[in-house]
């Protein structure tokens, strides 16, 4: 059972403890199992984006000091920009 599932059960638990009520112990845990789910929906939104920059990267090892030399031989669309722009703007903090 990973950490969303505990936390979901054990709001539950406390919920027909309680007589049906919702006590502030589950919906504090029942806030943080719905927090940690779109967290990683974003996470994998975001993983998901950077996949074409990562491949891309690998063709450039190992390390030769190049790094603010201009990535001329890639393989991504601008779908990909695009979907890495998105991400950035769907996650919290990520801004414009």
């Amino acid at each position: 059972m990973n950490l969303v599932e505990r936390l979901r059960s054990h709001a539950n638990w406390c919920i027909s403890c309680a007589g049906g009520n919702i006590p502030d112990e589950a919906a504090t845990e029942i806030e943080a199992a719905d927090a940690i789910e779109r967290l990683q929906k974003e996470l994998e939104t975001a993983r998901e984006a950077l996949e074409p920059f990562a491949r891309v990267a690998d063709s450039y090892e190992p390390d030769e000091g190049d790094d603010a030399c201009v990535a001329w031989a890639h393989d991504f669309t601008i779908g990909s920009l695009r979907r890495a722009r998105d991400a950035r703007r769907t996650t919290k903090g990520g801004g414009e």
